[in-house]
């Protein structure tokens, strides 16, 4: 013979859904006479949050989402700050001014811009390194925590938030190693810009000795094969430049 369905089942279904989902096991089973594990079964096996009418998104004509977000350059959702974007003018002078020297340099627009945004982005990630080493000799351990990020879960049972947190020894190395890899796409920007200068210089070189080469046949002088220029016997003293 089946058992009977126990009626504190029904009941505390119920409750739960005029709760909206937000009483507890423990409440229930208290209420209606049951362990708080018997409520959790309960509410598995009859998928009580499905049977829970939510409403989404907010009410027809609310505005007050309206032009949200977050403002331009908000940091609130920076942690160790490893990969944010970097502005000139958040620099000091002193530093702006090392980085705009090299406007003056003889090379491309692009490999003068990326180096300067290279170079802004080391004095970036240098200066918060800085502040984890300022905070240790201040007497915070390395090791104390700083919350990174909330991870969000939803589930027939509901939903649940959890806090992931990492040391500041942790959020340091992630720096340490940001910069490194900074330090190298710097040298490959200068070693990109040496090129082009002494490919600048290479055609220069080449396109004198093209003019040179024209002044040969029309017997102004001579050149040697070590590229010299040779005086002719009908005019001593006489040296081209």
């Amino acid at each position: 013979m089946a058992r009977s369905r126990n009626p504190a089942r029904d009941a505390a279904q119920e409750d739960y859904i005029k709760s909206g989902g937000k009483i507890t096991a423990k409440e229930l089973a208290e209420k209606h006479g049951v362990s708080a594990t018997q409520i959790r079964k309960w509410k598995s096996l009859d998928k009580w949050d499905t049977k829970i009418k939510r409403k989404r998104g907010a009410p027809k004509g609310n505005k007050n989402a309206a032009k949200a977000g977050a403002p331009e350059r908000n940091t609130n959702a920076e942690t160790h700050g490893a990969y944010s974007k970097v502005y000139m003018d958040r620099l000091t002078p002193e530093q702006r001014e090392y980085i705009e020297k090299y406007g003056s340099m003889n090379t491309s627009e692009r490999l003068l811009a990326e180096l300067q945004e290279l170079l802004a982005k080391q004095f970036d990630l240098q200066q918060k390194i800085k502040l984890y080493d300022a905070s240790v000799e201040n007497g915070t351990p390395l090791e104390s925590t700083y919350l990174d990020r909330v991870v969000r879960t939803d589930s027939s049972s509901g939903h649940s938030e959890t806090s992931i947190e990492v040391s500041g020894f942790q959020r340091r190395t992630v720096l340490e190693e940001q910069l490194n890899k900074i330090h190298s796409r710097i040298i490959k920007c200068l070693d990109s810009m040496r090129a082009y200068e002494m490919e600048q210089k290479r055609l220069d070189l080449d396109e004198r000795r093209y003019q040179l080469s024209k002044q040969k046949i029309s017997g102004e002088f001579t050149i040697s094969d070590d590229g010299d220029i040779i005086d002719y016997p009908d005019s001593p003293g006489e040296k081209v430049l």
